[in-house]
């Protein structure tokens, strides 16, 4: 942010906001690639949504059961592999909430030190409606936030950018 001082980072945890989009794919290709370059711990977040149940304020909200998180866990764990590039320390944490809060929350949590994001490039009504999780990450992260545009071009080497977004998405 402009207004803000901008310190030396070491950077030693890199966080990866996951939503299983094909943008997610290239933001771990670059993540892994930072972390390589860094010497740092890759962590991988899936927040699995939770919305108030519409009209019946009385009830709790549906949490998701303990198996759609496991396999939450082995999907951020897959996605990293198939995204290729280096082989560095990975950790995959899954949380039930709302996307906008809990990334910034779980980056306060593990003292993370850069957040890398994919943006999807939402423009007009759709931005209006659905939000910019990036967007609002970026006002609101305790750390630099690396943003890659899933619509531009690409930092990773050709190899890397194969690998981490298949041609079928």
């Amino acid at each position: 942010r402009p207004s803000e001082e901008h310190p030396e980072v070491e950077v030693q945890r890199i966080l990866v906001p996951v939503d299983f989009s094909p943008h997610a794919w290239l933001a771990a290709a670059h993540a892994k690639e930072l972390a390589a370059l860094f010497h740092a711990r890759l962590c991988l977040l899936h927040v699995l949504e939770v919305l108030p149940p519409i009209g019946l304020a009385d009830l709790p909200p549906q949490l998701p059961s303990a198996q759609e998180q496991a396999d939450a866990r082995h999907a951020l764990l897959d996605l990293c592999k198939e995204a290729g590039g280096p082989e560095v320390p990975v950790d995959a944490t899954v949380v039930a909430g709302h996307p906008t809060l809990d990334v910034i929350e779980v980056t306060r949590q593990l003292d993370i030190d850069l957040l890398v994001m994919a943006t999807h490039g939402r423009t007009g009504l759709e931005r209006v409606l659905l939000g910019s999780v990036t967007e609002r990450a970026i006002q609101q992260a305790p750390c630099p936030v690396f943003v890659v545009k899933a619509f531009g071009k690409s930092l990773l080497r050709p190899a890397e950018r194969s690998a981490a977004y298949p041609e079928d998405y």
